[in-house]
């Protein structure tokens, strides 16, 4: 057993007894082939979850639709927020009305007072 590639102490695993040298490059080239075709259909798993959970998201959300003359808070976001006061600053802002209803969810708004 001069020529064996493996140690005599170590029992061979079924891999090592299943190895074709010959056959390991046409295996690995189809392999190889077939990888195209697996990173699309992952792709397309990938969309259809993202689908679902936005649906399941969306499930939830209450819309709001506005009219012209509403009048409306702003949500301070948190770049606007002034610093310094915590966890207790207001997280909405002022009486604006509405003048504009530009798109689904888009409005122009001004300042009711000042």
């Amino acid at each position: 057993m001069a020529g064996d590639p493996w140690p005599a102490a170590c029992e061979p695993s079924l891999r090592r007894t299943t190895f074709e040298e010959q056959n390991n490059s046409k295996i690995r080239q189809a392999e190889l082939d077939l990888i195209k075709a697996e990173r699309e259909l992952s792709k397309i798993r990938e969309e259809a979850m993202k689908l679902k959970l936005a649906r399941e998201y969306d499930k939830h959300v209450r819309s709001r639709n506005f009219k012209e003359g509403d009048l409306v808070f702003r949500k301070i976001e948190l770049r606007r927020k002034p610093t310094g006061e915590g966890k207790l600053v207001a997280n909405w802002e002022g009486t604006y009305k509405v003048i504009k209803d530009i798109r689904k969810g888009t409005y122009k708004i001004v300042e009711l007072f000042g």
